[in-house]
């Protein structure tokens, strides 16, 4: 099942030519490591409904004392399943069943997969404190494995950027880098430079993150090129350099678009960029009408995010083989962030 891990839609269509070539003399571990992988495939990019009958089907053919693995995999998909369905909060109680198993079992890998998408899910139900606590239990299960730690590191440093703690993220990304560092691995390096342009923008040091971000982009990093370059936009604008801005946002819009870009999120992210390029500019009042349009675009977005993130995760962990929470779009904390601005503008017309 692992083998074809990116490649979900031929992962189920080679278990359901095994499924249909079951007889009734087939061994019942068989059975079950079809079913299994069906579910697989069902969780990924099918019918995430469809995977709890699946795995009960398949718990009839197990026996009680089922390996380690097989655990591992269940738990796994059933995470990614609740996951696909909105059903984000839940995870947490399938993480804190398996996960200790795992890590007590050095299983490093296994144990990644199923800490590090429960922290993710619960970030993507907004409880950043108790996805921060799963992801803590990743590192610790991988900490023997650098090219594992390194996306748990990641996940880690973003939640605490998220929570606001923003030094303890900083040395938490360059944990990341030094890692990817002595891996000597160029992808990973890019990737982690990516990472922590990230970090410095939600901390405030724009110019820091606008060359980071360069570097990222310039390398090839492994992540959504248009976000990245949206975020590098929006470093520069805020560090005051509205034509490079608007340059970058120009590139932005020309980048090639996938599902893990999750292109819902890009045209009111680009209005609220225009705004502060606008703001950096000093035209206030067109400041003002990029910030509604970008306002407005996020209310839509609201009632529907959970489906959106929903349908983008698997999208961030297939395509681009990353934790989520990297990517996470919250038109929240966006709402925020432009009620925000538009204080600041409202602060600096009356000062005139």
């Amino acid at each position: 099942m692992r083998s074809v891990v990116c490649r979900p839609e031929a992962s189920f269509a080679a278990y359901s030519t095994a499924k249909s070539l079951l007889t009734p003399q087939s061994p019942a571990e068989v059975r079950a490591e079809t079913l299994v992988g069906l579910a697989w495939g069902q969780a990924v990019a099918g019918d995430a409904a469809a995977v709890g009958g699946l795995l009960a089907q398949a718990s009839a053919y197990l026996p009680e004392d089922s390996s380690p693995e097989t655990a591992a995999d269940i738990a796994e998909i059933r995470i990614l399943g609740l996951i696909r369905q909105g059903h984000f909060a839940e995870c947490a109680a399938v993480a804190r069943v398996a996960g200790p198993a795992m890590t007590l079992a050095r299983m490093p890998g296994r144990a990644f997969a199923v800490w590090v998408n429960a922290a993710c899910a619960l970030a993507c139900a907004g409880d950043h404190e108790a996805a921060l606590v799963l992801a803590d239990s990743a590192i610790e299960a991988t900490r023997g494995v650098p090219v594992l730690l390194v996306s748990c590191l990641a996940a880690r440093a973003h939640l605490l950027a998220r929570l606001g703690r923003h030094e303890e993220a900083e040395q938490t990304v360059q944990h990341q880098r030094e890692c990817a560092d002595r891996l000597d691995d160029p992808g990973l390096a890019a990737t982690a430079a990516h990472d922590a342009g990230l970090i410095a923008l939600a901390a405030g040091r724009y110019e820091e993150a606008a060359m980071l971000l360069d570097q990222a982009l310039s390398a090839g990093a492994k992540v959504s090129r248009p976000a990245a370059a949206l975020a590098r936009a929006e470093a520069l604008a805020r560090a005051g350099h509205a034509a490079a801005a608007a340059t970058q946002l120009r590139a932005a819009a020309l980048e090639p678009v996938g599902r893990a870009d999750q292109p819902w999120a890009l045209v009111p992210r680009m209005a609220g960029i225009q705004a502060l390029i606008a703001a950096a500019g000093q035209d206030v009042p067109l400041a003002r009408r990029r910030y509604g349009e970008a306002a407005a675009g996020w209310r839509r977005m609201a009632a529907a995010a959970a489906r959106h993130t929903a349908d983008g995760y698997l999208a961030d962990l297939v395509d681009l083989g990353r934790p989520p929470v990297v990517g996470l779009v919250e038109p929240r904390l966006e709402l925020t962030k432009i009620e925000r601005e538009l204080a600041t503008l409202a602060d600096v017309t009356s000062t005139r």
